[in-house]
């Protein structure tokens, strides 16, 4: 019994600590918070957070693989849907959208510094392969409704259907993330917003795949 409340206590305060530090990266970035910064926000000691995580990496990582997870239970809620494979990705595209444009906008400007932050080490970061294996889980919720449309009819037959939506979805994703955190420094003088351009996308994008 002692065993279970210590490790319920433990497991508590990691996820204490992680959602301390994703909503200071969201808000100032990854360089610009230090560990006292998140034991302060967590609420606990500096050396409980050390003991903890030893390292700011080792907290980073963890903060991205937690962001990351709820974008995976988020497309699988979509590719578990009773809808056709069309209108699931149609519902892909508009959840793009929302990430990059509402409230979840800064955790995708995390996202966004933390694969940065991960290309340019000249070394791996520590426990980067959980971080991998959901974005292979991502790409594997895609491809079942890619594979679902070859079989429902809801999406044309005649073109690499693998190849063009993983390009798709990739290209949308990446576009949607990148005009929305860069909109600011874009000059728009002809009054074009980002939103403007990911909704012509989309729809360029719906329609082409269209059985």
């Amino acid at each position: 019994m002692e065993i279970n409340t210590r490790e319920k206590n433990k497991k508590q305060r990691t996820e204490q600590i992680i959602l301390a530090a994703e909503e200071l990266f969201s808000e100032k970035g990854l360089y610009d918070v230090q560990m006292q910064d998140i034991a302060t926000k967590a609420n606990v000691g500096i050396a409980t957070l050390f003991r903890y995580f030893p390292k700011k990496e080792n907290i980073i990582v963890e903060v991205a693989v937690f962001v990351l997870g709820k974008f995976q239970e988020d497309l699988q809620k979509i590719a578990e849907s009773e809808k056709n494979a069309f209108d699931k990705l149609e519902q892909l595209f508009d959840y793009f959208l929302e990430v990059a444009n509402g409230p979840a906008r800064k955790v995708t400007l995390f996202r966004e510094a933390f694969e940065s932050y991960s290309s340019y080490r000249n070394e791996p970061l520590e426990n980067i392969n959980a971080y991998i294996e959901i974005q292979e889980v991502l790409s594997h919720e895609i491809f079942k409704i890619i594979k679902q449309g070859e079989v429902d009819g809801s999406i044309r037959s005649d073109i690499k259907t693998e190849l063009a939506l993983a390009t798709i979805t990739n290209c949308f994703g990446m576009f949607s993330t990148k005009i929305t955190l860069h909109e600011q420094v874009a000059n728009f003088s002809s009054g074009i917003t980002a939103i403007d351009q990911q909704q012509f996308l989309k729809e360029l994008f719906l329609g082409y795949i269209r059985a």
